[in-house]
């Protein structure tokens, strides 16, 4: 016979709940509910936990999927549901800190700054914090987070990697900007793109100029905006302009890195755990505890 302690599964899922752990309280309330469905106070703090369970999961699909808006939004209503949790808090920014350095890069400083408290000695806030400051063209203070990383783990490959990339863009200096040539942000995607060259193309196809200097001119700036075109919309050539490679410069070419499939296949990958997030908080999971036994399912 199953003991029918409904009181207390409820109890545990109520504390996993109010101590951030979200799924695992699902997982107790579940418990509840098989001895009785129509349980009234585990159907109330079922369908309280469940919403709230499913926005994390959402939100973490989204960043491992890069789909950096959804992500963004899913986190913000964890922080508008749970604001005054200071666990769902952390979560909820850590995500906002990553997914928004991708597509508000502005906006997501703050939740960087928060995590960067909140975590002490985790490397992770700070790749992403640097990651807003090269989408804002602040180099300076990207290649500061990189240096504070290797004060944090001195043999962090990564973060040399991202110093490197910080020195490239920085040389880069008068060189083709490709984001600049269709007038996009850094962070555009692929939608916002294309319609930026279709707009651009159609200015300046040399065929809608008679005058010779000027249809010599348009002939330039139309190479200019196809190369923009293909490079931007190329997984791996995107990945090379934005380590301030330029991959249709032979010269840039050599000693590239990325030609030789090092597995930098993208400016993002600066990740130091093996979780889904490449996380590693150094025994201090904002997620769950256990090392990947909740929301976040760390390695």
């Amino acid at each position: 016979m199953v003991s029918d302690n409904r009181a207390g599964m409820l109890r545990v899922s109520i504390l996993m709940y109010n101590v951030g752990l979200a799924a695992r309280s699902l997982e107790e309330v579940r418990n509840c509910l098989r001895l009785d469905p129509d349980d009234k106070d585990c159907r109330e703090h079922y369908g309280k936990v469940k919403k709230l369970a499913n926005l994390i999961s959402d939100a973490q699909t989204s960043a491992d999927d890069e789909k950096w808006e959804k992500c963004l939004s899913l986190s913000n209503r964890i922080l508008d549901l749970e604001g005054n949790n200071s666990d769902y808090v952390l979560q909820g920014k850590t995500l906002v800190c990553r997914c928004g350095a991708r597509v508000q890069p502005a906006e997501s400083l703050e939740a960087c700054d928060y995590v960067i408290k909140r975590m002490g000695q985790s490397v992770d806030p700070h790749f992403d914090k640097a990651e807003v400051y090269i989408n804002l063209e602040k180099y300076d203070e990207a290649e500061a987070e990189y240096r504070r990383i290797l004060e944090l783990e001195q043999n962090n490959h990564k973060a040399t990697q991202g110093l490197k990339n910080v020195k490239n863009l920085k040389a880069r200096g008068k060189k083709r900007d490709y984001y600049k040539i269709l007038g996009v942000r850094r962070t555009a995607n692929e939608k916002e793109i294309k319609q930026a060259y279709r707009e651009l193309a159609g200015k300046n196809h040399p065929d809608r100029y008679t005058d010779e200097a000027e249809k010599k001119a348009a002939e330039k700036r139309f190479l200019d905006i196809n190369d923009a075109r293909d490079v931007l919309l190329d997984k791996n050539m995107r990945a090379q302009f934005d380590s301030g490679i330029d991959p249709k410069d032979p010269e840039a070419q050599a000693g590239n890195p990325f030609g030789s499939g090092s597995g930098f296949g993208s400016p993002h990958q600066f990740f130091t755990g093996s979780g889904p997030f490449g996380f590693n908080f150094h025994n201090f999971d904002p997620f769950g505890a256990d090392g990947g036994h909740f929301e976040f399912h760390f390695g």
